[in-house]
């Protein structure tokens, strides 16, 4: 049986931790209609996040007073069943364990030992909350228990990249993430290969880590206004996508190229390399002399960049 859902019924009804599987929805301002899936509801009760096929590497976000919902019962569920949050094709090949060193890593040889994992408090900041976590030894004590000294820490087939550790490697570059950063955070490896792990943050780190939080995630209404009027009213078209313009013109957003930068960990090489804008990306393509192509002016977003990454040999 089909449901159509408008702002009343879904706040009234559609509550914290509840999914469908697959659904239709129309954009109030344009009437245009978007097939999605996986959506979920957001904590504040104005948002839900969801994939379509426009933008199949990244999450996409609208508000619920701007939009009309349509799904089939059979679809929806109470709870929220595992999806997966990553975006590069199969496994990356690392076991799971804790690795000290870079050359652990490179090697695959770990530490058998498994850590108690909880998002970080700025988790916000990232499509999901288990991109931004802090891992635990429970039979440790404090603070000793919260754990920053290996290089990459792999649970479940994920591969979490420690920031203080890559802070120090990174000490050298413009880039470097500063005081700013979480001192006991880990970061997922989001999209890539087993030779190409790549990973974002958001940036201005440096600069003022809690602020950019507040834009990047927590804030995810203001986002969408600024971005909305960066786009329509300031005519700043250059510096979006094409299909990022019709997305937001929708009043639709999502964790824009502007605002998360990417960074890869080339295995060959055992560097980090920053993705500050699309001449970065385009020279790594470039570097592995890949086929690949972007153009910088209509398909620079974050789910292009992503999935460029994932063709990368």
């Amino acid at each position: 049986m089909k449901y159509t859902f408008t702002l009343f019924t879904l706040l009234t009804s559609f509550a914290f931790g509840q999914y469908i599987k697959k659904a239709t929805i129309t954009s109030k301002k344009t009437n245009e209609k978007f097939e999605i899936t996986n959506v979920q509801y957001l904590k504040d009760g104005k948002f839900i996040k969801f994939n379509t096929d426009n933008f199949k590497n990244a999450l996409v976000y609208a508000r619920l007073k701007d939009i009309d919902l349509e799904f089939d019962s059979i679809d929806y569920s109470k709870s929220i069943p595992d999806i997966k949050q990553t975006y590069y094709e199969g496994t990356l090949n690392y076991p799971d364990g804790l690795y000290l060193t870079i050359e652990s890593f490179i090697n695959k040889t770990p530490e058998a030992i498994t850590f108690e994992k909880k998002p970080n408090m700025q988790a916000e900041a990232f499509e999901y909350s288990d991109d931004l976590v802090n891992f635990y030894d429970r039979k440790g004590k404090f603070p000793e228990f919260q754990q920053n000294k290996y290089f990459a820490i792999v649970q479940n087939g994920d591969v979490y990249f420690s920031l203080k550790q890559f802070s120090k490697l990174t000490k050298k570059s413009k880039t470097n993430l500063g005081s700013g950063i979480p001192s006991f955070a880990y970061v997922r490896v989001k999209a890539g290969s087993e030779n190409h792990l790549y990973f974002e943050l958001p940036k201005g780190m440096d600069s003022d880590f809690t602020s950019i939080f507040a834009i990047a995630g927590g804030a995810i209404g203001a986002a969408v206004g600024a971005v909305t009027d960066a786009i329509v009213s300031n005519n700043k078209k250059e510096d979006y996508s094409q299909s990022y313009i019709n997305l937001v013109k929708n009043n639709f957003t999502f964790h824009d190229i502007n605002y998360m930068k990417g960074v890869i960990f080339d295995v060959k090489s055992k560097e980090f390399f920053f993705l500050k804008d699309c001449s970065d990306l385009d020279n790594y393509i470039k570097m592995y002399k890949s086929e690949l192509t972007i153009d910088c002016k209509t398909e620079y977003t974050l789910d292009k960049q992503r999935e460029i990454i994932n063709n990368i040999k």
